[in-house]
């Protein structure tokens, strides 16, 4: 095998027993496609991030044209955190997560009230 100016010009090994240069330059082979492999990789992951930031940037413009607005709150019995989606022009609740059913069940076993969470109301 002769190398001239980074180039590899192939010799046939037929019938001869690879020498441990050769064994070394496979090596080489091996590692330079280990980094291709890599760089490729790290080429998908990069489209990735920037599909997510478009994707995210869509969806950011178009909620600034709905008439919907977002708050986010933490429920002070329970501690869980609340997302409630508002009408902006009547600020009228259209959705809230979780739900008010929800908070209540989670007020109820942070209190542990009496050690027995009650899922139904007493009222009738």
């Amino acid at each position: 095998m002769e190398i001239t100016n980074n180039q590899v010009n192939p010799v046939a090994l037929e019938g001869r027993t690879p020498t441990k240069a050769s064994s070394v330059v496979a090596e080489k082979v091996a590692a330079v496609a280990t980094v291709e492999t890599a760089l490729t990789v790290k080429r998908d992951e990069t489209s990735l991030h920037e599909s997510l930031k478009s994707a995210v940037a869509q969806i950011n413009d178009y909620m600034q044209n709905v008439e919907r607005s977002l708050q986010f709150t933490i429920d002070e019995d329970s501690g869980k955190d609340v997302v409630t989606v508002l009408d902006k022009k009547t600020e009228e609740i259209i959705r809230q997560f979780p739900s008010e059913e929800v908070l209540v069940i989670a007020r109820q076993i942070a209190e542990q009230k009496d050690g027995v969470v009650s899922l139904f109301s007493s009222q009738v």
